[in-house]
């Protein structure tokens, strides 16, 4: 089983729709076409693609350009452009929790996009108590998107890993011509979630 576009979110089939309706980044500063051109000139100074309206311009800039390619259904592409984001030393922690939720979405394995998705987690739970502590209440309303959508991926992990787990079984059976009880294995059931926020068990982030 694969995390597709489709599993999490409903893609657009145009490239120059890449904007989701679920996208938490500022609204106000939509991406244009042209802008899009631009990004796809020049990825490596995101600080030079800033403006004084929008200080971190260049970093959304370049989270949109690799959520078209998730879009497309791309996820490959999705995941290299992610992680060069990622890489980036002054990537805002608000870009560093969506590109790291993006990569989660485009990984086709359960384990490992939950692990993603626990980083995220991690910078959030940060993010919320930074901002929590500067009064930054703008801050603050941005992220409740960010809380929203990693809850809305945890559900989906959770139903991907059972699908996995069952695909396995079945695999096992057929191979081996008998039945097998229900492995046990790293279940997401054991995380729960309070309206409007998670309480998972395991804090910090992991080796990812």
């Amino acid at each position: 089983m694969r995390f597709d576009a489709q599993t999490f979110l409903t893609p657009s089939k145009s490239r120059k729709a890449h904007i989701m309706s679920n996208d938490t980044s500022d609204s106000s500063h939509p991406t244009s076409e042209k802008e899009v051109l631009v990004v796809r000139l020049n990825l490596d100074d995101p600080d030079a693609l800033s403006v004084k309206e929008e200080p971190t311009r260049g970093y959304r800039l370049r989270y949109d350009y690799a959520r078209q390619f998730y879009d497309d259904g791309d996820l490959e592409r999705a995941i290299q452009e992610a992680e060069a984001s990622l890489e980036l030393l002054r990537l805002p922690d608000f870009y560093r929790i969506k590109n790291t939720l993006l990569v989660a979405r485009a990984l086709d394995n359960y384990e490992d996009a939950y692990e993603a998705w626990s980083y995220a987690d991690y910078l959030y739970d940060e993010s919320v108590r930074k901002a929590t502590e500067a009064k930054n209440t703008a801050y603050l309303g941005l992220l409740t998107g960010l809380g929203s959508e990693l809850e809305e991926l945890l559900l989906d992990l959770r139903k991907f890993q059972k699908q996995d787990s069952e695909d396995e079984l079945e695999e096992s059976e057929s191979d081996y011509g008998m039945e097998w009880t229900k492995r046990d294995g790293r279940s997401l059931e054991n995380i729960s979630l309070s309206p409007g926020r998670r309480v998972p068990n395991e804090r910090g982030p992991p080796g990812w």
